[in-house]
């Protein structure tokens, strides 16, 4: 049938998961471009498919389903590199009706950035399917481990609570002694400080009875200083006086001792 009168077109396509990187990394997404590896020319031409099938100009259903050949879960393929480049590419076509058959989401392990969740399904993406028995079982082993660790958790969570509440309780128990505890030293103290106050006043009346009998102490050394101090200006003026009569006496002696040579010299000439 020439390509002019292709009405319906079905593409079924199970590649390597290199594949996929590819066209990851050739987006910018993929985080390490450098692994993109011999899968690089198909993930172009991939690029390059809705401009192929633009030449379909009788195209009106296209039905696209998409898998990966290796054991990993198809959630490590990021749908959305893939196909969003290629639906956009489509979507100028609106009288094509496109829809993508994919795997089944693991989901514990989908990302909305990446895939078509529930949350951000595309019109286009109308129902996912299980490739094959291998990841049928792959895919009922991951969801019970997954309810294994749902129970897991859940026990433990439940464990935690137990603890958390007796927890709470031993807290409580401790905290109603500790406030009898500290009401019976709350009363103790309050009955120190009520000594404590009457015995800070009868120390203020003492130290009030001693400053009474201070002031005149205080008077009677005022006294007394203003006596010493006369005192000092007496005896100065008396060591003075004293210094005075002691040159008059030394003045004296010298004129007694003129006199007493005087009087020897007149015996003599006698």
């Amino acid at each position: 049938m020439p390509v002019l009168n292709v009405s319906r077109l079905s593409i079924t396509l199970k590649l390597p998961l290199a594949f996929f990187q590819s066209v990851e990394g050739l987006s910018g997404n993929y985080p390490t471009s450098s692994e993109i590896g011999p899968a690089t020319q198909p993930a172009r031409l991939w690029q390059d498919l809705g401009s192929i099938l633009s030449r379909f100009e009788a195209l009106k259903k296209l039905d696209l389903w998409l898998d990966h050949n290796e054991p990993q879960f198809w959630v490590v393929v990021n749908e959305r590199s893939t196909l969003d480049p290629l639906l956009i590419q489509l979507s100028s076509h609106p009288n094509l009706d496109v829809t993508v058959m994919l795997p089944m989401l693991h989901p514990k392990f989908e990302q909305s950035e990446r895939h078509y969740t529930e949350d951000s399904i595309s019109g286009n993406i109308r129902n996912r399917f299980i490739p094959d028995l291998a990841s049928l079982n792959a895919f009922a082993q991951g969801y019970e481990r997954l309810q294994h660790d749902n129970d897991h958790l859940r026990d433990e969570l439940a464990e935690r609570t137990r603890t958390h509440e007796q927890a709470i309780t031993q807290l409580r128990h401790a905290a109603e002694h500790q406030v009898v505890g500290h009401a019976a030293t709350l009363k103790a103290t309050n009955e120190e400080m009520h000594i404590l106050r009457r015995e800070k006043e009868s120390l203020k009346e003492s130290i009030e009875n001693m400053e009474f009998q201070i002031t005149p102490v205080n008077d009677e050394v005022t006294r007394l200083r203003a006596e010493n101090a006369r005192l000092r200006r007496w005896v100065h003026n008396s060591t003075l006086e004293v210094k005075r009569l002691h040159d008059k006496i030394k003045d004296c002696n010298k004129s007694f001792e003129g006199y007493k040579k005087r009087v020897k010299a007149l015996v003599n000439e006698d």
